[in-house]
């Protein structure tokens, strides 16, 4: 127990990908709260992923049995036992809501969403759009809900630092090791990493022939060693089997291995680029800044934009899209189907042929007509009261002026606050119009 101290249980989210997402805002929490005690509640997924990082006082993990609706009592009594002062939640489900009502911690701070208001203290306002959620960053919407946190425990905000953090340990140094030394890895090539599969579903996953014929093309043109990374499901497992099937080279199957959470990351972080589905990994790369080409079809890119400068995304504009379903419902799947191999394989040659430093092509080169091919970057953050998107480039602008809410930015004298030419100091004009009869 650390008597005195604020006691902080931080929920966080299940899938992987959304757990290093979540990085930047957990290392913003523990700057700005240096004096709490912060104790992580995760999955064993994201606890493996997050290992290392050392922004937490202690981790508790729960298993989907013990998040389930029959195990919730008991999660909630072994939490109560914590006396936890302040509960923040990156998990947007009403269950995770509920176990921290349940284990009486006091403050509750998480989006009010999915039917839980009620049982929050602090509720936080989803920004909707045409009744859907509004796609910015995941990186802006989990820093916007510790901004909101960090001032109700009365912490000083530390300044916003986007990055992407991930540590690796010298147990998964040794696996890696161990691995390349079975596979007669050659240390003096290039190393791709191919990600085919992605747990979101099959509508994400990019035809298996064309990322055999891509792993060819990396071989017998760029002289490169090429991984598969599969999980060890069937699912996917069977693709890993096509790919191979199909190929005319040597690849290396990650599927077949008993590589864990700590022993992938260090494995991508010793590669020379990765190609990908808009999948978990993709973050990975991105936290240990190795070259990176996503395939993006039925999700909007915007909720995982980084800003990285050295990732490649590349989507092709469908009617029906982007749709956010796990199966294509048009059993078509134009999106995925639209990016061809000739394209991919040039963005990752540019990727691999980029200057020292990861100085990539200039933006909007294309490598083929009607491809993005380019970094994506979302302009958009929330409002600090939460009614609102502003344009990052004016966010600052408007905080200076004391401008972070919006009735204050739609205030009549509230222009006369801010510095930056065309926002304000401008003559407002009434125009009367005066209609005549016949």
């Amino acid at each position: 127990m650390s008597e005195g101290k604020q006691r902080i249980l931080v929920v966080l989210p299940n899938p992987m990908g959304d757990g290093i997402l979540a990085t930047p805002s957990l290392r913003r929490l523990r700057r700005s709260l240096p004096e709490t005690h912060i104790t992580y509640l995760g999955n064993a997924v994201v606890k493996q992923i997050l290992e290392g990082v050392g922004w937490e006082d202690r981790w508790i993990e729960f298993s989907a049995e013990e998040m389930s609706r029959g195990g919730l009592r008991a999660s909630a009594k072994r939490l109560r036992e914590e006396r936890f002062s302040t509960a923040i939640l990156y998990r947007n489900s009403f269950r995770s809501a509920l176990l921290a009502w349940k284990a009486l911690i006091p403050e509750r701070i998480g989006y009010d969403r999915d039917g839980r208001g009620h049982l929050l203290t602090q509720r936080i306002k989803s920004i909707r759009l045409r009744k859907r959620f509004a796609p910015i960053s995941m990186l802006d919407y989990y820093d916007h809900l510790i901004v909101q946190a960090v001032a109700s425990l009365g912490g000083t905000l530390e300044g916003e630092d986007r990055h992407l953090e991930l540590k690796t340990t010298d147990r998964d140094q040794q696996q890696i090791d161990g691995l390349w030394n079975r596979w007669h890895v050659d240390i003096d090539k290039r190393i791709v990493v191919l990600v085919p599969g992605g747990a979101f579903g099959p509508s994400k996953w990019w035809p298996a022939l064309r990322f055999a014929e891509l792993a060819d093309r990396l071989i017998q043109e760029n002289d490169c060693q090429v991984i598969l990374s599969c999980a060890p499901n069937s699912l996917e497992q069977e693709i890993a089997g096509r790919i191979k099937s199909a190929v005319k080279q040597r690849v290396y199957d990650l599927s077949e291995e008993s590589l864990d959470l700590g022993g992938l990351k260090e494995l991508i972080r010793r590669c020379s680029l990765m190609v990908a589905n808009d999948t978990g990994p993709c973050h990975i790369a991105a936290a240990f800044g190795v070259p990176l080409v996503t395939l993006f079809g039925p999700t909007d890119p915007r909720w995982t934009a980084t800003g990285y400068g050295q990732e490649i995304r590349l989507r092709k504009d469908a009617g029906c899209g982007p749709c956010q379903e796990k199966i294509c419902v048009k059993q078509e799947h134009c999106c995925m189907e639209a990016i061809s191999v000739e394209e991919v394989f040039r963005a990752a040659n540019q990727q691999l042929t980029s200057a020292p430093g990861g100085t990539t092509a200039p933006r909007g080169a294309c490598p083929l007509p009607g491809s993005y091919f380019q970094p994506f970057e979302e302009s958009f953050v929330p409002l600090s009261d939460g009614n609102g998107l502003v344009h990052r480039s004016y966010e600052e602008c408007l905080g200076k002026g004391g401008l972070g809410r919006l009735e204050e930015i739609f205030d009549f004298r509230g222009g006369e606050r801010l510095d930056k030419p065309g926002l304000g100091r401008r003559e407002r004009m009434r125009i009367e119009l005066a209609w005549e009869s016949g």
